[in-house]
């Protein structure tokens, strides 16, 4: 038997094939779900007291909601070829993420307050990645004052 926590499902009817709630893992606040969509395949959530962020990891997707419809999102073979594409979700909003070629996709969730902030792409290209912690190199901390 597994030490896993959370055991992947085969995916089901909207590409589900994770779902880890605050209440299934013991944690107090996120949650997180994985999907595995293939071409015209569509998962619909409702954020409702909660925000979203999808993420793409592989392939690509479109996103519609009150607050806009994206196409084209994603475009990475894997989470190996550069900083994924993301599009942040408010609260009180439904929304459906839609396959548009073989894609992986993580919907991290968050309890929100105070209505969230404006709902809009993160395009990966507009990332800006930052090393933290210890690599296989020795490095010198130094206080930032």
């Amino acid at each position: 038997m597994s030490d896993l926590l959370v055991h992947p499902a085969g995916p089901e009817r909207d590409g589900t094939i994770v779902s880890v709630s605050p209440r299934s893992a013991g944690w107090e606040y996120v949650g997180f779900e994985v999907l595995a969509l293939t071409p015209g395949v569509t998962a619909a959530r409702e954020t409702g007291d909660r925000e979203a962020c999808v993420v793409v990891i592989s392939g690509t997707v479109s996103i519609s909601s009150a607050h806009g419809e994206w196409t084209g999102l994603g475009g990475r073979p894997d989470p190996w070829s550069g900083p994924p594409d993301a599009a942040y979700l408010p609260p009180d909003t439904s929304f459906a993420v839609l396959g548009g070629d073989a894609a992986e996709v993580a919907l991290c969730w968050a309890p929100a307050s105070h209505g969230g902030a404006p709902a809009r792409v993160l395009p990966g290209g507009e990332i800006v990645v930052e090393t933290r912690g210890y690599g296989s190199q020795e490095r010198t901390i130094r206080p930032i004052l």
